[in-house]
This record gives C-alpha cells, sequence and structure tokens, in this order.
C-alpha cells in the first residue's frame, strides 16, 4: 500500500515545511492557515487507548492492529471476511454498528483516522482565525458519515481500491501530477473520471473538482466533528455559533 505524505491529501491546508523560508515576511491569513507537516498530533480514541502519533502512517498502522485485534476475536470468518457480521465500533463516542464484512468494518474504521487528520486541521485554523469554539458541544464529535460503498478510483485506467480513506484521497489527488506541467498554466484541463467530461481552465481547479467525484473533506471542526468540502463553510459554521457578529465586523451570528 502506498504511503501518501500529508500534504499530497489537501493542499489548501498543508504547507511543506520547506516553504516555510520562501513565504513571504508578512503572511496572508490564507498561508497561516496552512498547517505544517510536522505539528500534526493524532489520538487513539480506541477504547481507553490514548496513544498518540505525529505520523499518519504509524497512526494508520496502530489502529488497524485494534481493528484485526477486534475481528481475529469474533473468528476468522470474520478476518478473513467469509461471512458478513455485525460490527461494533469501539471508537469513543461513535457507538455506529457496521453491518458487512471486515472491509466495509475496516472502512469504517479508517475514516476516524481521516477524521482526526481533518479535525486537527479545523483547530488549526480556529486558532489562526481567533476564532471562539463551536458551541454545539461534543456530543457528536466522533460520528462519521456511511461509507456504504467501496472506495474505488475512477480515474482513467485506474480501478485501484482502497479501505482507508486517507489514502484513498491522497491517491485520487496525485493523480493530477499526471497532467504535464507545460500544459497546466494553459488549459484546458478535461477531467478524466468515469463517466465525466468536465473541462476546466487550468490545472489549479482540477483537484477542487474531483472532491466533487469522491466527496472528500477537507476540514472538521475540531468540537462538534462535522465536516466541511472547504474552509469558507468551516469559518461560517464557527461564526453561526457566535451570540453576536461585533467581533468579526458585522459579521452573522446564529
Amino acid at each position: 500500500m502506498p504511503a501518501w505524505s500529508q500534504r499530497e491529501l489537501d493542499q489548501e491546508n498543508i504547507m511543506p515545511v520547506n516553504d516555510l523560508a520562501s513565504a513571504e515576511p508578512k503572511k496572508s491569513k490564507k498561508v497561516l492557515r496552512k498547517a505544517v507537516d510536522t505539528d500534526f498530533c493524532y489520538v487513539c480514541e480506541w477504547c481507553d487507548c490514548t496513544h498518540q502519533s505525529s505520523s499518519m502512517n504509524e497512526f494508520n498502522h496502530h489502529v488497524g492492529l485494534h481493528r484485526r485485534a477486534y475481528t481475529q476475536h469474533l473468528g476468522p470468518k470474520a478476518e478473513l471476511g467469509e461471512e458478513e457480521f455485525i460490527f461494533y465500533c469501539q471508537w469513543r463516542d461513535c457507538h455506529s454498528q457496521i453491518e458487512g464484512k471486515v472491509e466495509d468494518f475496516a472502512r469504517h474504521v479508517y475514516y476516524h483516522t481521516f477524521h482526526q487528520y481533518l479535525k486537527f486541521l479545523g483547530r488549526h485554523i480556529q486558532k489562526v482565525d481567533g476564532m471562539e469554539p463551536c458551541g454545539l458541544g461534543s456530543l457528536s464529535r466522533n460520528m462519521i458519515p456511511e461509507l456504504p460503498e467501496k472506495l474505488m478510483c475512477r480515474w482513467q485506467d485506474c480501478n485501484m481500491v482502497y479501505d482507508n480513506p486517507y489514502i484513498f484521497y491522497s491517491h485520487v489527488a496525485h493523480h493530477s501530477e499526471e497532467i504535464p506541467k507545460d500544459r497546466r498554466s494553459k488549459g484546458p484541463i478535461v477531467c478524466k473520471w468515469e463517466g465525466c467530461k468536465t473541462v476546466l481552465k487550468s490545472w489549479y481547479k482540477i483537484r477542487e473538482h474531483m472532491r466533487s467525484h469522491t466527496q472528500a473533506k477537507v476540514v472538521a471542526c475540531p468540537t462538534c466533528g462535522s465536516l466541511f468540502a472547504n474552509n469558507t463553510r468551516f469559518i461560517d459554521h464557527l461564526m453561526r455559533q457566535l451570540q453576536t457578529g461585533e467581533s468579526l465586523g458585522g459579521s452573522p451570528g446564529v
């Protein structure tokens, strides 16, 4: 399974360490919102585990050990995917029941690791923008969407299947690198996703467009866990929780 760097998943929110030195002295808010790879910290919430990791690859490996231990306890037919079972997610405050085979359960469990990644980005953006925490509470902080279908890449001549959303979304984003550099600023760029004939003006729009096919999210609220397709919607979510918009120059509150 290929290991993708954290910045490959979402160029909107990730800033390579090497780019810090070349950034202008007066950084825009958009630049400041980009988290640095070395700042990430992932905390396992499987049952009473509190393991921490700064690497997504190591974090996925750690959580994968929990998942395998759970399915192995159910018996060889569960672990080998020979029969369907009802799996009970052991992630704190999730309470989901996943009916299906082990691959369906794995897809759910690994979305929790991806969710941790998105919530870290949300916490970072919230800090940079000086926003107050979400007022909806944390009861839903680890509730994630159902993923009933396989994560299959439909890019031309690909069809790779993954059980890990983080790796899947990274893989899909990586296809944009196949476009020759001498064509990226000239356009037009034609989407090669199966059944799609969308024409984009430049390469810079292709990743955003590809997320419309995968339904990938780029940030999550660190308090309530809500997922968002872009930073603007996340900021709007925080603003709606405010009692008044005075501190944001008259921006609307609830």
